[in-house]
């Protein structure tokens, strides 16, 4: 499964991001790369415009996380450019609340999630993460479990 997301457009359906806030973008990836760490999904993230410079400082797998930045087209036409030369879309989630993308993706046979639906589905799977690390308990085995009541045993 590959998301292919609409970073302008997910940034404007997040309550907490800004557009017009240049640390909205920068979070927003960050988050973005820890969800494709937890989902081993390739992500893709078109923004419209030029390339950001903070961007570039950021650590991640290249081959699972791709950061595109429209430059003189719109990121609406990267996507639909995307998705036009791509042979097989049908593993394809385009992440957009922009009708007129949603139509075209449909059409081309690739997926949509509407970014607040993709929101939730952020948040369910930082949550289910936070509740499988709370629930990871170390195992000894019995040799340990001797050893450990050997070295804690009181003295007579």
């Amino acid at each position: 499964m590959a998301y292919l997301i609409d970073g302008n457009n997910l940034i404007g359906h997040t309550s907490s991001y800004r557009l017009n806030d240049t640390r909205s973008k920068y979070r927003l990836i960050l988050k973005l790369i820890k969800f494709q760490n937890l989902k081993r999904s390739k992500i893709t993230i078109v923004f419209d415009g030029s390339p950001d410079i903070s961007v570039d400082k950021l650590n991640y797998n290249q081959q699972k996380f791709s950061i595109i930045f429209s430059e003189t087209v719109s990121a609406d036409t990267k996507i639909k450019e995307i998705i036009s030369t791509k042979k097989y879309v049908k593993d394809i989630y385009v992440v957009s609340s922009d009708r007129e993308l949603i139509n075209f993706v449909k059409n081309k046979g690739a997926k949509v999630i509407k970014c607040s639906d993709f929101n939730k589905l952020v948040r369910k799977t930082f949550k289910e993460n936070r509740k499988e690390s709370r629930k990871k308990e170390i195992k000894l085995t019995p040799l340990e479990i001797k050893h450990w009541l050997e070295v804690f045993k009181k003295k007579k």
